[in-house]
């Protein structure tokens, strides 16, 4: 019985368990002893008639559990579609993401950056959700990026859902039996490492939670991907063969398109090649080299090496060309949220940098411990030769300026916030070089024998220091935007489709022209390498003073 209690959720959090309790007890006269106490809620002890449950007690405590789990907003507008096209598959994601995928959270070893959970994702189902119907204003509508077909738009719910998964990976090997036997190296203690080979990780992860599993294991790893009667029960009305066909599709192909949502991976080899070595550097460290490596492979060369046959049992249902476009889609999409709703709130953003600070003023307290680890290595910071030790000294010099005040009001102009930038990038790298060659061709159990500890804990610390105070200018960045809005792009002269634009309307906190342009470039640059794979997106050169200043990507990349 559907009730339209969801204006009610948050007063029935109250007093829930205490309608669950009296609901469960066998006793029917220890119930209404319990009734007879003057001091219950009303509308609590209301729904029980002579000490028996009223009809609405289960209907209620049904839609609560409901409601409590729901997709909710302009989230739903990618499962409303999905669900129009195929009903059964877009169901059991609907169920997924209520009962499973939006809890996938818990672990994050990164909790100090700014969001990448369930709020994150449900802002890339609305971002999502706005380029489709920008797109749907056009004469092709979405057919040409595929989202009209069930499989490829169930493959970016999916991405959206679970390509940030790589954030919980506890060590590496992924797979605990295979850390077993290789050896096992703790993410925890390098943060950088995470985040930039999260990618990587996430594809790890969904592999392990998807392939080879028999049913002992299944309710340990935790599926992804369950069978579908597990999720959507017993009915004689589902085409069991074929939902169960589609799933297989997406357990396949889904690693391959949260591998590629970063934007140094190229989709095809008409992108430039862009190397970043702080990713290299931990890549080649955790995977080796020649297994690396071929994670570098352009996508397109990628899907024709290692998954020939499987393209042939799909046909026409899947084509590497729509997993191309997914895969583009969901990487310029991701690139949209820089909303300030990353930062969740300004309660929230205090409370995050200040724990932050904390954190890292407490780990710079233990520097004098590990000071001739850190004064003997040398990396080259910026052109400039530098030992760790004073890397660091003047990184918490600088990080020293700042407040969450400052980064919650925008008041950083004091703070040499690219000189933090650049001592970290140069840092990330050469920690993980000195690993390498630390670790040798040994396995990961070699870093901690009693040799090699004290370095290995230094390095920790030097990297989660660098971290953990970089964290506050992703957060000062993230504040500077309310919402990122694709919109239908005007036509031109001839009265082709214009596409979609892409609008940023600036934070309520106000907003810097310079900051705004760093954030549109990087909007620009997400397209600019999706290109040749999604047509007709366009994005702003700049938003000033409520104005939308169109101007074609190319001039604004080019711009000095």
């Amino acid at each position: 019985m559907p009730l339209p209690i969801s204006c009610a959720i948050g007063a029935m959090d109250e007093e829930i368990s205490l309608l669950k309790g009296l609901r469960d007890l066998e006793n029917p006269e220890n119930r209404k002893g319990i009734l007879d106490n003057k001091t219950l809620p009303r509308w609590v002890s209301g729904l029980f008639v002579d000490g028996q449950p009223s009809s609405l007690v289960d209907s209620l405590i049904e839609q609560y559990e409901k409601g409590r789990n729901q997709v909710t907003g302009s989230g739903k507008e990618l499962l409303t579609r999905l669900k129009a096209i195929d009903s059964d598959l877009g169901t059991y994601l609907e169920r997924l993401i209520q009962t499973s995928w939006s809890e996938l959270w818990m672990g994050d070893q990164i909790p100090e950056t700014v969001e990448h959970s369930r709020r994150h994702s449900k802002r890339l189902m609305e971002i999502a959700g706005n380029f489709l119907r920008a797109l749907d204003q056009g004469t092709d509508g979405v057919s040409h990026i595929y989202m009209d077909k069930a499989i490829p738009l169930a493959l970016l719910i999916s991405a959206i859902y679970l390509h940030d998964i790589g954030h919980t990976a506890l060590v590496y090997p992924i797979d605990p039996d295979k850390a077993k036997d290789a050896g096992a190296f703790p993410l925890s203690l390098f943060p950088s490492a995470v985040r930039e080979v999260h990618h990587l990780l996430s594809a790890e992860m969904i592999r392990y939670r998807t392939e080879n599993i028999d049913e002992s294991e299944a309710s340990t790893r935790g599926l992804l991907f369950p069978k579908a009667y597990s999720v959507l029960g017993d009915s004689d009305n589902l085409d069991w063969k074929k939902l169960e066909s589609q799933i297989k599709i997406l357990r396949k192909l889904l690693p391959e398109v949260c591998a590629g949502h970063r934007n140094y991976v190229r989709l095809n080899e008409n992108v430039e090649f862009k190397e970043k070595k702080a990713v290299w550097q931990v890549g080649k460290f955790l995977m080796g080299e020649d297994r690396f490596e071929k994670t570098l492979l352009p996508l397109d060369k990628k899907l024709e090496k290692n998954y020939g046959p499987f393209f042939n049992e799909t046909g026409e249902t899947m084509t590497p060309d729509m997993t191309l476009t997914v895969t583009a889609l969901l990487r310029v999409i991701d690139g949209c949220d820089v909303q300030s709703d990353r930062v969740v709130g300004d309660d929230h953003l205090i409370q995050r940098l200040q724990r932050t600070a904390y954190e890292a003023k407490t780990l710079e307290a233990q520097l004098p411990m590990f000071e001739d680890v850190l004064k003997e290595y040398v990396v080259d910071a910026d052109g400039t030769p530098m030992s760790i030790r004073r890397c660091l000294e003047e990184i918490c010099s600088e990080a020293g300026k700042l407040t969450p005040e400052a980064a919650k009001d925008g008041t950083m102009d004091d703070i040499d916030t690219n000189k933090i930038k650049r001592i970290g990038s140069s840092l990330y790298p050469s920690i993980f070089k000195i690993l390498r060659s630390v670790k040798g061709e040994k396995s990961f159990n070699s870093l901690f024998e009693p040799d090699n500890v004290k370095v290995i804990q230094a390095l920790s610390l030097a990297n989660r220091i660098a971290f953990k105070w970089e964290q506050f200018l992703h957060f000062y960045k993230h504040r500077s935007v309310e919402v990122v809005l694709p919109v239908p792009a005007k036509k031109d002269g001839a009265g082709n489709d214009g596409g979609v634009k892409i609008s940023l309307l600036s934070g309520k906190n106000g907003h810097s022209k310079e900051e705004l342009r760093s954030i549109a470039k990087d909007i620009v640059e997400e397209v600019h390498r999706a290109r040749g794979t999604i047509d007709g997106i366009k994005s702003p050169r700049d938003y000033l003073g409520g104005i939308t200043v169109d101007t074609d990507p190319d001039v604004l990349e080019n711009e000095s």
